[in-house]
């Protein structure tokens, strides 16, 4: 009897081990497949090819939104890889959606049309 139930704690006691350690292992399968990345890119007007700073850039999807620097260009750091939507926004140009795979790519060119 009491050889049973030492048998027993043992097989229990093996069997909480591998279940911890195969969490454990989920765990570091899943960090690796979620990857940070960097987004960054360019915007210009499509008609003269001019950089255009200030403009709003929303990820949608996130709460993180940018601003082109004098030199018409965003960055957006720390971003888990995967397919996000660049919605620009600017007084006189039309909104403009754009969808980028950062799988692929890391940087985007952007060119808005001006409103007439």
């Amino acid at each position: 009897m009491k050889t049973q139930i030492i048998l027993l704690v043992g097989l229990l006691m093996i069997g909480v081990s591998s279940f911890a350690n195969n969490k454990d292992n989920k765990k570091d399968a899943e960090a690796s497949t979620t990857a940070i990345t960097s987004l960054s890119g360019t915007i210009s007007d499509e008609a003269t090819g001019e950089n255009l700073a200030g403009v709003k850039v929303i990820l949608e999807g996130t709460d993180q939104v940018a601003y082109t620097d004098f030199d018409g260009m965003f960055t957006f750091k720390d971003i888990k890889k995967g397919t996000y939507t660049l919605k620009s926004d600017f007084i006189s140009y039309a909104d403009k959606k754009t969808t980028i795979d950062t799988k692929k790519d890391c940087k985007v060119a952007i060119k808005l049309k001006a409103e007439k």
